[in-house]
């Protein structure tokens, strides 16, 4: 993927009470009955203008449009970031396509001053380019302004993808020549992104980022999310821990292979035995993949927490210990979603950051790993005497 164009709001941004609120503003000036959240809601997404039409109902006066428009437009500009926010991860997100050298532009049907300022206040570099609505400009469903991005950025539509909430997004996707990226946390529902035909819809920001980047694409999401459904993502019971036991060997025979002389061959009562020790442990917890009544995919984590030092901030973390996946049964999304349910127990319990230690010689695992948005801050280094 050589470069993602994302739709702003309901995509990257909730703008939806600021824009509700500068509706309501626009509104009572104009002595006019408000217009609810949802109503706004629904009606956002083709532009300032449709927005103002819909407000007004069915056959309003050019003019009465010319006039809500106008104090819509004056209130928002001024109340652009009262409570609008970047949804969780959307900021990880965009940091971790940049590190990959992945290009990111902004296409919106907003009014182009607003998309730029919301874009300049919230992002900073973190996009590229951004295009919103102007004059001569098409908007979305229309590929005018996804095309003129990706010129821009350089890139051809086979290595694009377009990224929003709302079925004009996907249409304009479609109709640039594009992959398409449905987001469930928006202004718009799963069907109406089903039913415009989406090649792949995500739930959240880490999903994203693993659609995006990873081994698997865009273009292969749609099955694996197929394959996923089937799949329950929990907390290990104990009758199950002799089959993690089973993963955990898998895994520990792949570093032996790679470490002989640090790792030990076999799997021995010593490694079988600590299974039960983690999970009596109130500071550890097993997270297992399961389908179809067979676990096969673990993650051992712990939960730290460490006091401040004279050198060191106190840190609260989750560090991943151990993870695997049958063999049989990779590439299949599992890894990528076990992930993102460690990174949802993590914000859940107010822990600052995820961590884990790779050896590397295991190149396969920690493109995963950067894949699913760890980046390297250390390095372990050693030598012989």
């Amino acid at each position: 993927m050589k470069a993602v164009l994302f739709d702003l709001d309901g995509t990257l941004l909730n703008t939806l009470d600021d824009l509700a609120g500068s509706v309501a503003h626009a509104m009572r000036q104009m002595n006019l009955p408000p217009r609810t959240k949802d109503e706004v809601r629904a009606f956002v997404g083709n532009g300032a203008r449709v927005l103002c039409e819909k407000c007004l109902g069915e056959g309003a006066e050019a003019a009465k449009v010319d006039e809500l428009q106008a104090l819509f437009q004056a209130h928002y500009k001024e109340h652009l970031h009262d409570a609008t926010a970047p949804y969780a991860g959307i900021v990880e997100m965009l940091e971790a396509l940049r590190a990959r050298g992945v290009k990111r532009g902004v296409v919106s049907n907003k009014f182009s001053a607003a998309s730029q300022a919301v874009c300049d206040l919230y992002f900073g570099d973190l996009i590229d380019i951004v295009v919103g609505e102007g004059p001569g400009v098409r908007k979305k469903p229309a590929p005018d302004s996804l095309l003129a991005v990706m010129e821009r950025l350089g890139a051809a539509p086979a290595e694009c993808a377009m990224v929003g909430d709302s079925p004009q997004d996907i249409l304009a996707a479609k109709a640039a020549g594009c992959r398409s990226v449905g987001v469930t946390w928006g202004f718009r529902s799963r069907a109406e992104l089903e039913e415009a035909g989406a090649d792949v819809i995500v739930t959240s920001a880490e999903e994203l980022l693993a659609a995006l980047t990873s081994g698997i694409g865009v273009r292969f999401a749609r099955e694996v999310q197929e394959k996923l459904k089937e799949t329950e993502l929990r907390f290990a019971r104990e009758n199950e821990l002799e089959r993690v036991n089973e993963l955990r060997r898998m895994v520990n025979d792949l570093h032996v292979a790679g470490k002989p002389e640090v790792f030990k061959p076999g799997f021995g009562d010593d490694l079988r035995n600590y299974i039960y020790d983690i999970w009596k442990d109130e500071n550890k917890d097993i997270v297992v993949a399961e389908k179809n009544g067979v676990v096969y995919g673990y993650a051992i984590i712990q939960y730290v927490s460490r006091g401040e030092s004279p050198f060191r901030k106190a840190m609260k973390y989750v560090d991943v210990d151990e993870f695997g996946v049958d063999a049989a049964c990779r590439r299949q999304g599992a890894a990528m979603a076990m992930i993102g349910f460690i990174r949802a127990l993590a914000r859940e319990k107010g822990y600052d950051r995820i961590e884990l230690n790779m050896w590397e010689f295991n190149q396969e695992a920690l493109a995963f790993y950067e894949a699913a948005g760890f980046t390297t801050y250390r390095r372990y280094m050693e030598m012989k005497p």
